[in-house]
């Protein structure tokens, strides 16, 4: 083979991650008084170490993006997760947003993985059947599963479709707080809408998540 044989990646995605120090037990401790998935106030102090930090990645998403100063990243939504095996959350994705951010306040061991979707996956396996592959690439992967861990903050696309592990076999709580970043295209009265209770376009989303995961090659 030629010396001068080169493979670099093609339209790449990105998975960030860092971890916390700080007060975990506050945060988890006013997670238990709230609704999951009703969005939160920004401003809550028992949050606020969560957000600043968040917001403090901005700069560095948008370098990776390569992203001017036409761009107006800011944090738009934040609601709190319990997930067990019990209660797993569906595949669903957060296309309208840029960044999606999860932060882990309190998990072990036993709490369920975070699942995340390659989005070209539905294609890949048909021409690459999984059952050809001898062992995991980049270049292979379907998908990739994040251990959730006490203080662990991840951060991906929000295009990006993702789901709790449904066949974890633990019932451990795992709470965590689900933020995304949006740019200035989209309006906050957009956001309002899709995130109201009763929004009929959320409801849609519920059923082609659901049609989704019953596709033979999720």
């Amino acid at each position: 083979m030629s010396d001068s044989f080169y493979v670099e990646p093609l339209f790449s995605n990105f998975l960030a991650s860092d971890i916390l120090d700080i007060d975990n037990d506050k945060i988890t401790k006013y997670i238990k008084t709230v609704e999951p998935g009703i969005p939160l106030d920004l401003n809550q102090p028992e949050i606020h170490d969560v957000v600043d930090h968040v917001h403090n990645l901005i700069p560095r998403f948008m370098k990776l993006y390569g992203l001017g100063t036409k761009a107006k990243p800011r944090i738009t939504t934040c609601w709190a997760n319990r997930s067990n095996a019990a209660e797993p959350l569906k595949p669903h994705l957060h296309g309208t947003h840029w960044i999606s951010v999860v932060y882990y306040p309190e998990a072990d061991e036993e709490s369920p993985d975070l699942i995340l979707k390659n989005p070209i996956t539905n294609v890949m396996e048909y021409a690459v059947p999984y059952q050809y592959h001898e062992y995991a690439t980049w270049y292979n992967s379907g998908r990739i599963k994040v251990s959730p861990r006490k203080g662990l903050m991840i951060a991906f696309p929000a295009w990006l479709e993702h789901w709790v592990d449904p066949e974890c076999p633990s019932t451990s709580n795992r709470y965590s707080l689900a933020l995304n970043i949006t740019l200035n295209h989209i309006s906050d009265q957009y956001i309002e809408d899709i995130y109201h209770p009763n929004n009929k376009l959320a409801e849609m989303y519920g059923i082609v998540n659901t049609l989704r995961d019953e596709s033979p090659y999720k």
